[in-house]
């Protein structure tokens, strides 16, 4: 399985990512804006073994010149999609900074297209939304990281009706949640469906 992920990096590697070395990113981080082999296998040996496989990878990039996170959705046969952070730290080395957990079945009914890089509440950040199996329309989330926080914020319209995550609730959150009621509006406008005041 390590190696299947780490196939999948270095094409994506190659694809998206300028070329760089060990020694150009040991000896000068903030001039290299991609990422070394050697940062995409530390990031492959920090995934868990699954059966499922690396749907899609986005990369987010500090002050939008130099990719300082690395975001990768996967999907399991067993525990469906998860969304794993990692965080290039100020000593270059790569960690953990976010893992999702099992998102909610209300997520079931997805595709790699939906993960994507969004601007909420003027910065960017990493979205990914879904339907329930056999619900969709009706059954609708949606999920955004913020970097600068290392938080998510979510909200699920059900049958009409909008909820947000505790995080959510916060009062330094409503610029989030407003990003959020914008997905859910635009999720609305295509489906038809109208949320109850």
């Amino acid at each position: 399985m390590k190696i299947k992920l780490l196939s999948s990096f270095l094409a994506v590697f190659l694809t998206c990512s300028a070329s760089t070395t060990s020694t150009a990113v040991e000896s000068d981080p903030v001039s290299d804006t991609g990422l070394s082999v050697a940062q995409l296998r530390t990031i492959a040996n920090s995934l868990p073994a699954s059966p499922g496989g690396i749907q899609a990878i986005q990369f987010l990039r500090k002050d939008g010149f130099w990719i300082d996170r690395a975001a990768f959705l996967i999907q399991e046969r067993d525990s469906g999609w998860q969304i794993f952070v990692f965080h290039r730290e100020s000593n270059d080395k790569i960690a953990l900074e976010w893992k999702s957990g099992k998102l909610d079945d209300s997520f079931a009914t997805s595709s790699p297209d939906q993960f994507q890089i969004v601007v909420a509440a003027s910065e960017n950040a990493l979205k990914f939304s879904g339907c329930a199996a056999h619900d969709c329309p009706d059954v609708f989330s949606v999920v955004l990281y913020i970097p600068s926080k290392k938080t998510a914020f979510s909200a699920t319209y059900i049958w009409g009706e909008v909820t947000y995550s505790p995080a959510s609730d916060g009062s330094n959150a409503q610029f989030y949640k407003a990003s959020l009621d914008r997905f859910i509006a635009e999720h609305r406008s295509i489906t038809g469906k109208v949320a109850r005041p």
